[in-house]
């Protein structure tokens, strides 16, 4: 261990055994349909390997059975490296369009897909910098895809569950931030002989109990040994929310209209209030009304309704 690396509690032992134990009683979603399950078991090795890498690429921001689904039509149809790079945008999107981003992920991996053939004669690489390379792919896709494809345990795979059960136990310190940097925090003093199973582990628990909001302390077994058992329960759950999804660009934010909510209100008091200043044109003025009130508002749609009566207030002080 570092030394200066963060220490956890002195019980993180126990209870790291008795999530082992609840989980071994405990069937979740992950454990079903989970990435690593999601490939035809009837085609070759190296095109198993690639089923697990886009359903790794299709899991972020996604529940487990929606990527199912989604992969299922995928074999179906015919899930290669080379009929994947033959299939256009469009109809790889129709496959996946029930996935979180699903408009970026299709980009992306008909961009891995392309890397894949071109630099890697069509094999998923096995290097942990290839993989991080591709498109689309982070550190936590690498290392589990790693450990469930190849068998290789490099590293931790943190997602949003592996991320949030790790604060509540306090296995972290309270400043990360991000699955990444619970990643590091957990790799500096765990031993490694565990990183191949935890994400399985808090996965499946965080499906089933430790659940993001309003967390079941009440049926947990572990609840005597966890920091954190119960205040969430009490608050409601609210916590910060956590992008899980890597590489996947940045989340379009809407940008403020209000410009038009200003225009809309400097055409309604200079035509309406004060209609003397155009009595000589009175014409041009029940026009400019007219635009102003109807077109203006378009900034939010549920004001046409309040154009429209304005403009059979006013216009007739006009005519």
């Amino acid at each position: 261990m570092k030394k200066n690396a963060f220490k956890p509690p002195a019980n993180w032992s126990k209870l790291y055994a008795k999530v082992k134990e609840i989980r071994d009683k405990l069937e979740a979603p992950v454990d079903t349909v989970g990435c690593s399950k999601l490939f035809d078991k009837s085609a070759s090795a190296e095109t198993r390997r690639y089923h697990i890498l886009l359903a790794l690429m299709l899991s972020a921001q996604t529940k487990d059975h929606v990527t199912a689904a989604a992969m299922h039509a995928l074999i179906r149809y015919g899930c290669t490296p080379e009929l994947v790079s033959k299939m256009s945008e469009k109809k790889l999107d129709g496959f996946i369009s029930k996935v979180g981003f699903h408009n970026t992920k299709t980009k992306h991996i008909k961009a891995a897909t392309e890397t894949i053939l071109k630099k890697h004669q069509g094999m998923v690489p096995r290097a942990y910098a290839d993989l991080i390379a591709l498109p689309g792919i982070g550190p936590k896709m690498a290392h589990l895809f790693l450990q469930e494809a190849d068998g290789v345990v490099l590293g931790i795979g943190v997602d949003t569950h592996v991320h949030r059960i790790s604060q509540r136990f306090h296995w972290v310190p309270a400043t990360v931030k991000t699955p990444e940097d619970t990643r590091k925090a957990l790799e500096s003093w765990l031993p490694p002989e565990h990183w191949g199973e935890i994400n399985g582990l808090l996965v499946g628990l965080g499906q089933t109990i430790c659940t993001p909001r309003l967390p079941r302390c009440s049926e947990c077994p572990a609840a005597e040994l966890c920091p954190n058992a119960f205040k969430e329960a009490k608050t409601g759950g609210k916590r910060g929310r956590i992008a899980d999804i890597e590489d996947v660009g940045t989340p379009r934010v809407r940008k403020s209209r209000g410009r038009g909510c200003t225009f809309y209100f400097f055409f309604f008091f200079y035509f309406c209030l004060i209609p003397h200043a155009h009595a000589h044109t009175p014409s041009l003025s029940a026009i400019c009304v007219f635009l102003a009130l109807l077109i203006v508002p378009c900034w939010r749609p549920a004001m046409y309704v309040s154009s429209f009566t304005l403009n059979m207030i006013t216009l007739p002080a006009f005519v």
